[in-house]
């Protein structure tokens, strides 16, 4: 179109733009070249041309496909804000596709206390306005379902009842009011205490032991570990996990249970006994429909749950290291 491009370096070049922000920001790109030399050309500084802006290499090790993180500042209404974009196409069907990564931290001081708040907008298009924003009621660093707060809804803190009245579409700015009185309100906090209290399930293990997780769990520490044998990711943790089943193997009070969502019973028994994955092993051959997985509401892997004694699940998605170190703690070791 109207952007420059005289002086591009030759070879393919596939156009597309970025719409980010609000208004929208209407940002061409092209990436030039194919495989690992080539190199998207943004215009960052957004003056309809890209052959001012440096171009940003491709990260793919794929030959066919091209990923590279875009650093732009975008402009809004009443500001103008970083926002780093990871940017995704295949080279042989030029079709593109990105997300954001970007968002806000802050706090609530409410009754004496600082409670973590984050905004972020889930459409990747850099409007943040009428998404829920994150109140971690526990401090956890992590945000449960219970903890997202849509505009115009109330919840309590503490004694303290406030409602969110609306997020700036730059996302720097939520504000929240008191509630007004007798309108339904949600105890954030009894709703996570109810979503972080483990699950109890059961299984017959690979070896005919029944296996139990829940009242009869009571006093141990449990570490619920969801893999596959299709996943790469998983496999390549699973020297750690190996590791510290090792180490503790002798512990009465740690339990380690690993979740497959393997659909092939045969593989996962293979691998099982190929990589002496010694502990106890759920695997119904349902995948991601398995009720297990349904229940933690696991919806990528690996993925780790670290239960205390009191059968509270106090720590997610932990690997290696952090992960041998938690568990070290809960045991006092």
């Amino acid at each position: 179109g109207a952007t420059k491009s005289e002086g591009l370096p030759p070879g393919r070049k596939l156009w597309s733009v970025l719409r980010v922000g609000e208004p929208a920001n209407v940002i061409p790109f092209v990436i030039v070249g194919q495989g690992k030399q080539a190199k998207v050309y943004v215009d960052v500084n957004q003056n309809d041309d890209v052959t001012d802006d440096t171009p940003f290499a491709n990260y793919s090790n794929d030959p066919s496909a091209f990923a590279s993180r875009v650093d732009l500042s975008v402009r809004y209404a009443d500001s103008t804000q970083p926002m780093k974009i990871w940017l995704y196409t295949s080279l042989k069907r030029g079709l593109f596709d990105f997300y954001t990564q970007c968002y806000w931290q802050g706090e609530l001081r409410i009754d004496g206390k600082h409670v973590p708040i984050y905004t972020f907008e889930r459409f990747c298009d850099g409007n943040y306005a009428d998404h829920p924003v994150g109140v971690d009621v526990n401090g956890d660093g992590n945000l449960e379902k219970a903890e997202l707060v849509n505009a115009g809804e109330s919840i309590l803190l503490g004694k303290t009842a406030i409602r969110l009245r609306s997020v700036s579409a730059d996302g720097s700015r939520a504000i929240f009011e008191p509630s007004t009185p007798g309108v339904p309100t949600r105890n954030v906090a009894e709703e996570v205490d109810a979503v972080l209290r483990a699950v109890p399930f059961s299984f017959t293990d690979i070896d005919g032991t029944p296996v139990a997780i829940g009242e009869e769990t009571l006093g141990k520490v449990v570490l619920i570990d969801f893999w596959a044998t299709w996943c790469g990711p998983c496999m390549a943790e699973m020297p750690h996990v190996k590791a510290l089943a090792k180490r503790l193997a002798d512990r009465d009070d740690f339990l380690l249970v690993g979740v497959s969502l393997d659909s092939d019973r045969k593989r996962f028994e293979e691998i099982v006994a190929k990589d002496g994955l010694t502990w106890p092993q759920h695997c119904d051959g349902k995948g991601s429909e398995g009720e297990v997985v349904k229940a933690y509401d696991v919806t990528g892997i690996p993925a780790t749950f670290v239960i205390n004694r009191k059968g509270v699940i106090v720590a997610k998605g932990l690997r290696g290291e952090n992960l041998s170190k938690t568990i070290d703690e809960l045991l006092g070791s």
